[in-house]
């Protein structure tokens, strides 16, 4: 058994494909589709795989990662932005197929350049990373477990203030539909900066390249149900999911700040919930929730969503540590 580090372009999508199918904790996150994405949107950035491979090449266990650089130093990450990433392997495989694995990452952190490496661990299966003097820290997201909607009776499943909210949209008018074009993608990424404005989150910003690359390129695996929220033909409201195997991840979503009392927002879950079961998924993900974030809780939960722990290991170097500090001061 060896291990090898694969570019986006050298993977062999063929046997990285085969290992998601093969393994019980792969995500949309590990997908080929989704290290594009962040390779296309972030000029100088790169995002490679580190493999664990048999005596026949097949691939038996992997890491997704994405490298972002600046002034010759490099922050890594598995995978940015999601709840998921991290390692994974086949079913039934042993556990020492990530030692491999971790041995290179141990490396990739005592390359000068590299100053902080960060692991998303979802389904906490990764002890090995505290061992090797990552730190923990508990994050937080919300699962709706889909086999508990009654389709036939769906409003049943959620609170009363939710019931509200779905049936005041639909007194409003509001239409919910599949993004159109890629015309559409521009005006859901400006629905998304007057959100990340009103929550104070203006450092997420993330650019509108990065829309337009996940529209591309995660269309192509039909991994994407993006939906829009319009009233009178004008979109008022856009929730970007992710579809793969039995989950639909919400990622990213913006409203109106106008149309607010037209409850889009209550008008896409809606029907993203309702599209998955439709369709046979058995969870939905609602992405990660803050902490603090009191009122997303409260929505999230009226839905019927539990609360999911999952943790996110990080080693630093000083100088990463550093950096971070300076950056805080600029900010």
């Amino acid at each position: 058994m060896g291990v090898e580090i694969k570019s986006v372009n050298d993977l062999n999508e063929e046997k990285w494909n085969k290992l998601l199918k093969e393994s019980p904790h792969s995500t949309v996150y590990h997908t080929k589709s989704w290290a594009k994405v962040w390779e296309k949107s972030f000029p100088g950035s790169s995002s490679f795989f580190i493999i664990s491979i048999d005596e026949m090449g097949e691939y038996l266990a992997g890491l997704p990662m994405w490298q972002r650089g600046k002034f010759g130093l490099r922050d890594l990450y598995s995978m940015p932005y999601g709840t998921y990433g991290g390692l994974i392997k086949k079913d039934k495989t042993d556990e020492s197929v990530f030692l491999p694995i971790y041995e290179k990452l141990s490396q990739l952190l005592k390359c000068w350049s590299t100053t902080r490496i960060q692991v998303v661990d979802f389904y906490t299966k990764d002890p090995h990373l505290q061992k090797t003097g990552f730190a923990s820290s508990v994050h937080h997201t919300h699962l709706i477990n889909l086999d508990q909607i009654d389709e036939s009776d769906y409003m049943k499943s959620f609170t009363r203030k939710r019931r509200e909210g779905i049936r005041q949209s639909q007194r409003r008018g509001i239409q919910v539909k599949e993004i159109r074009s890629p015309e559409d993608i521009k005006p859901c990424y400006q629905l998304s900066l007057e959100t990340w404005r009103r929550y104070n989150l203006e450092s997420k910003k993330f650019p509108l390249r990065l829309f337009e690359n996940i529209f591309t390129l995660m269309n192509k695996g039909n991994l994407l149900k993006w939906f829009i929220a319009l009233k009178d033909e004008r979109i008022i409201g856009s929730l970007i999911n992710f579809v793969f195997k039995d989950t639909l991840y919400a990622w990213e979503g913006g409203t109106d700040p106008v149309e607010l009392n037209a409850r889009p927002n209550d008008a896409l879950f809606l029907q993203s919930i309702l599209w998955a079961k439709r369709n046979g998924l058995k969870i939905f993900n609602f992405g990660a929730t803050p902490e603090a974030a009191e009122g997303m809780v409260r929505f999230k939960e009226s839905w019927g969503a539990e609360n999911k722990e999952y943790l996110i290991y990080e080693k630093k170097k000083r100088l990463g540590e550093f950096i971070e500090k300076i950056r805080g001061i600029k900010k």
